[in-house]
């Protein structure tokens, strides 16, 4: 199963949503997302169609292990994927934006600890 990525990576690199976090090196935040995408494709959904135990799951077991260890991109990846999802938003009902949103936050720290090496 193919998804857009590079058209969606493009899109989202292009909008004024992803201006939110210029202090971020646009080179590492194109690096988060295209982790982030290879993991939905892993998984067999679009970005607009993961659900809030997806993200769980691309948190806890997919994503982290595309980091060197204590690779300091993986204390920064959650700040990018709170403005890649704020994106994906227009395209989402309310529930799922806010179960998103929800799940991120609570699995933040677990995954920065896992980028760590601590767990």
């Amino acid at each position: 199963m193919r998804f857009p990525s590079r058209s969606l990576l493009a899109d989202f690199l292009a909008s004024p949503v992803a201006g939110g976090i210029e202090y971020i090196e646009r080179a590492d935040v194109e690096a988060v997302i295209e982790r982030f995408l290879g993991c939905c494709a892993e998984l067999g959904r679009a970005p607009r169609e993961l659900e809030a135990g997806d993200l769980r799951r691309l948190l806890r077991e997919r994503l982290p292990p595309r980091y060197a260890p204590r690779e300091p991109l993986g204390q920064r990846t959650i700040d990018v994927l709170r403005t890649f999802l704020a994106f994906l938003e227009p395209g989402l009902d309310a529930a799922r934006v806010r179960a998103l949103r929800v799940t991120l936050e609570e699995e933040a720290d677990a995954f920065r600890a896992l980028v760590r090496g601590e767990r």
